[in-house]
């Protein structure tokens, strides 16, 4: 039933009280009866019309007839109660539950959409707490080795990963080839060569040998170079005191490669 509606029993119009005003006053006070009703569930919802006297009845019913006919007659038939709270629309408890219950419905939905209205600003607070501790654990967890034993304390532990944990097919994973090792190079600098050199007590030339592979990229012919210290290591067996090269060879450092750069013109 909607909020503006009015409650009428289809035996309305044949109600003999109903009959008796009309008989008595014309068809105009039944349409007078339909304005009192109408009116008195807009503004008195209770059906006391409280501090009315007849006159003032008939005026919110739009009577034009003689006064004091109309309002008189509601009485005398019984479609009005006559309290000493003042005049009572006859059984309007019973006749219209749904007009008297209005105001009660009315706070109740108002106090239930406060109550979602607040529920989803704390959903939306809990998420915001939620986005705010993640960030705040992400924080925390990108700092050094000391900081990973103190995680957050809020935060939940982990799950611990089930040793025989399989990942999905489409999941990509990277077995380097055996036999091959695949330690990062790192590009030494001048003193670390000098120090290896020394405790070598070879002769090779640190400046020399670090800007030979600088120039060259740090690689081995055209493979990155892997191991520095191995390539010191051959430079020495083939650098001979004072720089001189063996009768009959002539010396190249490891990875060097000839090119002739337009000798074969002249």
């Amino acid at each position: 039933m909607a909020k503006d509606d009015m409650r009428l029993s289809l035996n309305f119009v044949d109600h003999p009280k109903v009959r008796k005003i009309i008989r008595r006053c014309g068809y105009e006070a039944f349409y007078g009866l339909i304005k009192l009703y109408s009116i008195a569930g807009r503004m008195y919802t209770d059906g006391l019309l409280k501090g009315f006297d007849l006159e003032d009845i008939e005026d919110l019913a739009d009577w034009h007839g003689e006064t004091g006919s109309f309002g008189s007659t509601l009485v005398d038939v019984g479609l009005i109660d006559e309290t000493e709270e003042g005049f009572y629309l006859h059984d309007w408890e019973e006749h219209q539950p749904w007009i008297i219950g209005s105001e009660e419905r009315s706070e109740k939905a108002k106090k239930a959409a406060e109550a979602r209205w607040n529920k989803g600003e704390d959903s939306q607070n809990d998420a915001q707490n939620a986005d705010s501790m993640q960030d705040a654990c992400g924080e925390h967890a990108s700092g050094n080795a000391v900081s990973m034993l103190n995680p957050c304390p809020s935060a939940p532990s982990p799950s611990p990963t089930p040793k025989n944990n399989i990942p999905p097919l489409d999941t990509k994973v990277s077995i380097p080839p055996k036999g091959k090792n695949h330690t990062k190079f790192f590009k030494p600098t001048v003193e670390e060569i000098s120090a290896y050199c020394q405790e070598r007590k070879n002769e090779v030339d640190p400046q020399k040998f670090w800007d030979f592979y600088e120039s060259k990229g740090w690689k081995v012919g055209k493979n990155p170079m892997k191991d520095w210290k191995a390539s010191v290591r051959t430079w020495e067996k083939s650098e001979l005191p004072r720089g001189r090269a063996s009768p009959g060879k002539t010396w190249r450092p490891e990875g060097y490669e000839f090119d002739s750069g337009g000798y074969d013109e002249l």
